[in-house]
């Protein structure tokens, strides 16, 4: 994200926090005068732009031109994706049961004010592992193709099938039989076993068609374990916009006592909690109070010293758009927020030098060469 700042420069320190308020409750503090080109290219770039066009209706000239672009391709996006979105349905009436709604394709026209403002790469959708064979061969027959950078071996154990894209309508497209991978902790938590899935679903319309979307509780559990499963800076807030527009619809109804089963381990409730902490620091209070207050006693994987370092690097890294350096780089803020939020029986931060400098899951993270080969990398860039 560097192309936004310099060492000097810095994004309008409040504009992710008004974006956010705005969601929230409609009201803007976005002075057009402060309002700059830095801070507009963060906000397109990160897939806010939509939102950002919305709430500047005083900001006039280029910057306004830029942002009501990134507004109208989002739109155009958006009624190309519904668009396939139900051709796909037209040709899955015959399953057995309706296919699932996922992620932004789900949440956007089940509680965004308008669905282009929820950006989002790909369409996702759950399936039974039974159909995942005719589905596949549906998209097939429909003109998608599957492409990846990733072998047709790693998609054996994933949790969903090598993606499809269309050439003609640039539309992707990811067939999930679960929610993580196997091989991924959170994949044993309760809340996203198959068993559980099952249970929490709730027939819903898309157009004219039935399909089953997650309920509330899961998709607000979901949500939160996919934001925290990768360090992914650009685009890490519409997650949380995601939070803020399910909890206006149904925060009141919320079912604590299925939280509290969803939400029951340390690994499940923390990226919730982190969430709450970060909304709240910002002023932005949808979380009913009850719930809230059960969050903040249950017990995390961060402790207090990794829970201050999970909000600081959301801050300035996911809202402020900081530039990475020959310290605190990619690889290194990854290993981070991958320890801190990982199961543990001690606390995380204990974790973190020791993760640093001999990442898990690294082959070589042993090798003396690995270690050098980093330490010039880092001289290099310093």
């Amino acid at each position: 994200m560097s192309q936004f700042r310099t060492a000097s420069q810095t994004l309008m320190p409040n504009l992710p926090a008004s974006l956010l308020h705005f969601a929230a409750n409609g009201s803007c503090t976005i002075e057009p005068a402060t309002l700059s080109p830095d801070a507009v290219a963060w906000a397109i770039h990160t897939g806010l732009g939509p939102l950002c066009d919305l709430a500047t209706t005083r900001l006039t000239g280029e910057l306004k031109d830029q942002l009501h672009a990134s507004a109208l391709g989002a739109h155009f996006t958006s009624a190309d994706q519904q668009t396939a979105l139900l051709e796909i349905l037209a040709h899955c009436q015959d399953l057995g049961r309706p296919v699932t709604l996922l992620k932004g394709m789900s949440i956007s026209h089940q509680y965004y004010p308008e669905p282009q403002l929820r950006v989002m790469r790909d369409i996702d959708i759950l399936v039974d592992e039974n159909d995942l064979t005719t589905i596949e061969n549906r998209l097939q027959s429909l003109g998608y193709r599957q492409e990846s950078p990733l072998p047709p071996e790693y998609y054996r154990e994933h949790h969903h099938s090598m993606p499809f894209f269309h050439p003609q309508k640039g539309i992707w497209m990811e067939i999930h039989t679960q929610l993580f991978r196997h091989d991924n902790a959170r994949a044993r938590i309760a809340a996203f076993s198959s068993a559980t899935i099952r249970q929490e679903m709730c027939v819903s319309r898309f157009g004219d068609f039935d399909v089953l979307r997650l309920t509330p509780e899961l998709q607000l559990a979901y949500i939160a374990s996919h934001w925290a499963d990768t360090f992914k800076p650009v685009g890490g807030l519409i997650p949380m916009l995601d939070i803020i527009y399910l909890m206006q619809h149904e925060g009141a109804q919320l079912d604590l006592d299925k939280l509290k089963y969803l939400l029951g381990t340390p690994l499940a409730a923390t990226p919730v909690r982190v969430i709450l902490e970060f909304l709240e620091h910002n002023r932005v209070d949808v979380f009913p109070a009850v719930l809230a207050a059960w969050l903040r006693q249950t017990k995390t994987t961060t402790g207090l010293a990794g829970n201050s370092i999970l909000q600081r690097m959301v801050t300035e890294y996911y809202a402020k758009g900081r530039a990475f350096d020959n310290v605190n780089t990619d690889h290194n803020l990854s290993v981070i927020w991958a320890t801190l939020f990982q199961p543990s029986p001690w606390p995380n931060a204990l974790r973190l030098p020791w993760n640093i400098l001999f990442p898990p899951g690294n082959p070589e993270r042993f090798m003396p060469g690995r270690q050098w080969r980093r330490l010039l990398s880092a001289l290099r860039r310093g």
